[in-house]
């Protein structure tokens, strides 16, 4: 009885021990963050006049849960809406000009 206990315990502990090797190398530590794409006309004038801001928030990585800390200029900000703002407007004119089942 006494080596059963035993060898039950020896299973055990390989179980717990495989299972804490396979978590921490499952856990993968984050790139650090590269700068954002800097020597934009809006950057630069914003640099010059000492009127950068920073504005940082948490979002969550593609395909995963894990939330990543982003920092952009209000300019860099602007700049994106404005391309994404664009993209948009051409999508939609384009997608009335052609005709779906006809």
């Amino acid at each position: 009885m006494n080596l059963a206990n035993s060898n039950a315990t020896v299973i055990f502990k390989t179980i717990v021990l495989a299972t804490v090797l396979f978590t921490a190398g499952c856990t993968s530590q984050s790139e650090p963050e590269a700068p954002l794409a800097t020597g934009s006309t809006t950057d630069v004038a914003a640099r010059e006049a000492g009127t950068t801001n920073m504005v940082c928030r948490y979002e969550k990585e593609t395909g995963s849960h894990r939330k990543v800390k982003i920092c952009k200029t209000s300019a860099q900000i602007a700049a994106e809406q404005a391309a994404a703002k664009k993209t948009l407007q051409r999508i939609n004119s384009g997608s009335n000009s052609s005709s779906v089942g006809s």
